[in-house]
């Protein structure tokens, strides 16, 4: 049985080698016109949650600041190491990495909205890698897992939040509240839904009009 750290750290890792595959590609995907209006919509989706999070961010990064200002520099070396070991540090770290991805990923997306529109057809052209079909395919099946899952927890939301209602108040806890809930539930299953459309977006891109795959794989590296 696999770990549960590590069957995370392989779900994290999907991603990365998407992109990874849609960089090395060198064949042909065709645009539709509803594909493309679907990136830009998962763009605009996405930049909104960006920003939320950069409003909530910017809070810890003002008392992160303030507490690195009490530091005393004057210890040279030693105080840059242990300011580098803090775990705040290495968290605002892992923040600033992360919301530099997440800017990286609505480029993506504004550069597939940006295609010229096409329609696969007899004339495909250069076929797609098979890296990029393979990992497109994993991509697709294990994020609409976990799409569907944070759909399944949006719904059942309301049914938890009584059920912990009523324990707290039999403890005389104040409980939760149920609109802190599910924004929680909201926000997660939307984060997840705009990670998904990368890959329905590119695997779309070599289908033909009538739901067909483009025939046809090329282990040379691509681009697009």
């Amino acid at each position: 049985m696999i770990p549960l750290g590590a069957f995370a750290w392989l779900f994290t890792a999907i991603l990365p080698l998407f992109f990874f595959a849609l960089y090395r590609n060198e064949g042909t995907l065709h645009f539709s016109k509803f594909i493309r209006l679907c990136s830009l919509v998962t763009a605009l989706v996405f930049g909104f949650l960006v920003v939320l999070d950069l409003w909530e961010w910017s809070g810890s990064l003002s008392s992160y600041w303030a507490a690195m200002k009490l530091v005393d520099w004057k210890g040279g070396a030693t105080s840059v190491f242990a300011a580098a070991r803090n775990p705040r540090t290495i968290g605002e770290t892992a923040s600033v990495l992360g919301q530099v991805g997440n800017f990286a990923y609505i480029l993506l997306l504004l550069a597939l909205w940006h295609q010229p529109d096409g329609e696969p057809s007899a004339d495909v052209g250069a076929p797609v890698s098979r890296l990029l079909r393979r990992v497109t395919k994993v991509a697709l099946i294990a994020y609409g897992i976990w799409v569907a899952f944070n759909l399944v927890r949006v719904i059942v939301t309301p049914y938890f939040y009584f059920q912990i209602r009523t324990t707290a108040l039999r403890i005389g806890r104040q409980p939760p509240q149920l609109t802190r809930m599910m924004a929680s539930a909201l926000r997660m299953l939307l984060d997840q839904a705009c990670l998904f459309m990368a890959p329905y977006i590119v695997y779309n891109s070599w289908l033909r009009p009538d739901g067909s795959t483009v025939e046809g794989e090329s282990e040379a590296p691509a681009k697009v």
